[in-house]
């Protein structure tokens, strides 16, 4: 009967061992789960940042293209001014009032080339 007793002692606190062995499986299964939840959010979150940023950086880089692209357009500009300025200087038939029109083209060409 003492065997019996012991064995039945025995199964009672295997039995106890496996209950807490199953609670122990549950919890690091609901915290994997989280965990991977959390990653996830996570990996979304980087994700439309990324888009984000990369976005913005194209519209960086179109900004400064078009910038760019003013700023060769007034360069020619000037140089066809200059040009027209020193065939007008050489022929002398420049009028004050075209003279006066051309200096201010000049001056305003200048203006907005400086902003670049």
């Amino acid at each position: 009967m003492k065997a019996a007793q012991q064995a039945e002692a025995s199964f009672a606190a295997e039995r106890k061992r496996v209950e807490k062995l199953t609670e122990t499986l549950q919890k690091l299964q609901d915290d994997t789960e989280i965990a991977l939840q959390n990653g996830r959010q996570t990996v979304s979150l980087l994700v439309t940042e990324k888009v984000h940023l990369t976005t913005e950086l194209q519209k960086r880089a179109d900004f400064e293209s078009s910038r760019y692209l003013g700023f060769l357009h007034h360069i020619g500009f000037l140089m066809k001014l200059r040009q027209r300025l020193r065939i007008w200087r050489k022929n002398s038939g420049l009028s004050d009032s075209s003279r006066i029109i051309l200096h201010q083209e000049f001056k305003d060409s200048k203006r907005k080339l400086a902003r670049y």
